[in-house]
């Protein structure tokens, strides 16, 4: 009698740690997709996304939680279900053209992962919109060690910016993923 309660009880207790260690992952499955949110979520990209302060300062304009669903969005369907942690828009500097300046809106996990587009200045004013001179506008995502594998771009001889996943000492565990945001 003690061993068939003993085995019930261990049975009980495995199954509670199962469901409680199962509640705790990040997985596709716990994103609710269809969340008002995330519906109509590229229209996110339309107008500006930041402004350039008087002091020079770089402020985020467009809907946080916005931009956020789309990167996560981006995400997921790129098989990664890392959650944005921290947003900001930053100014980045050519890694081929020191004085060649270009702002990013960076989505991060604060890990392993970042996800970014290329803005630029709407009409030369303060408004920083979507890069649209490309065809088709792409975010890009790096995803390796946490100390490197940073978002950085280069400048062509065409005048055009092209992001990509500086390894920054990750050695082999850098990948970079495009995907369209439009």
């Amino acid at each position: 009698m003690k061993t068939i309660t003993l085995k019930i009880f261990v049975s009980v207790m495995f199954l509670a740690s199962v469901i409680a260690c199962s509640s705790d992952s990040v997985s596709e499955e716990n994103i609710d997709l269809t969340a008002p949110e995330r519906l109509n979520r590229t229209s996110v990209w339309d107008g500006e996304i930041g402004t350039i302060t008087e002091e020079g300062g770089l402020e985020l304009t467009a809907n946080k939680e916005a931009l956020i669903t789309a990167f996560e969005d981006i995400l997921i369907k790129q098989g990664n279900s890392a959650r944005i942690e921290n947003l900001e828009i930053v100014t980045k500097t050519a890694t081929n053209d020191p004085f060649d300046k270009a702002y990013m809106v960076i989505g991060s996990n604060n890990s392993d992962t970042s996800i970014g587009v290329v803005l630029v200045r709407s009409g030369g004013g303060a408004s920083l919109v979507l890069d649209e001179r490309f065809e088709k506008p792409k975010s890009v995502t790096c995803r390796g060690c946490a100390t490197g594998c940073n978002l950085e771009y280069l400048n062509t001889t065409d005048g055009k910016r092209v992001p990509y996943c500086n390894v920054n000492g990750c050695i082999s565990d850098c990948t970079k993923l495009e995907t369209e945001v439009k």
